[in-house]
């Protein structure tokens, strides 16, 4: 498990978990800028399967498909799985705040 805050993702297609109760599920993309050797700006795109719980859940009701937020606290955990030789990796937010447009925290 691995701690995360501070980061800014995008919210795709977030609805009420059918699996987990009291979690809303979704799909966060993720931006970072590296600079290649020879200085040229590459972006690296990351999705992740997000789910939102505890202290979160209320207000992620209220979230919007292309939804732009900043994770407060949250986890990435993973789980290996022998049978089907693959790896699962996920997001759990416990605390977020919406990203106002306009502001510059996009």
């Amino acid at each position: 498990m691995l701690q995360i805050a501070e980061t800014k993702m995008t919210i795709w297609k977030p609805e009420v978990s059918r699996s987990q109760k009291n979690t809303i599920a979704a799909i966060g993309s993720t931006c970072k800028s590296v600079h290649s050797a020879e200085g040229e700006p590459q972006f690296i795109y990351q999705n992740w399967t997000v789910y939102f719980k505890g202290a979160a859940y209320e207000p992620a009701q209220q979230l919007r498909n292309q939804e732009r937020i900043r994770v407060i606290r949250g986890i990435v955990e993973n789980k290996f799985d022998k049978k089907s030789n693959r790896q699962y990796v996920w997001c759990t937010v416990f605390e977020f705040e919406v990203l106002k447009k306009g502001t510059g925290d996009l």
